[in-house]
């Protein structure tokens, strides 16, 4: 996908939960440029950590890897 800056601002302020003073919204964009492009391997039990300071507690991701194989989920509406 191709955005320009301007058209993904839209896209994500449009939503009134977006708006909200003092919530950090974090993008991540060309994550080959930044994880695999740097043959960057994450490994069981790693911490991805993602803090500001005076924003509160830090946002901490632990990584676990589902060995089982993958499989098709059936995703059914609710209306």
């Amino acid at each position: 996908m191709a955005h320009n800056l301007s058209n993904l601002e839209y896209h994500h302020f449009k939503y009134a939960g977006h708006r909200v003073p003092l919530q950090a919204h974090v993008h991540f964009f060309g994550a080959d440029a930044f994880s695999f492009g740097n043959k960057i391997e994450l490994l069981e039990n790693d911490v991805m950590t993602v803090q500001w300071d005076g924003m509160g507690r830090a946002l901490k991701n632990y990584l676990k890897i589902i060995k089982e194989k993958e499989k098709l989920v059936e995703i059914r509406s609710i209306n």
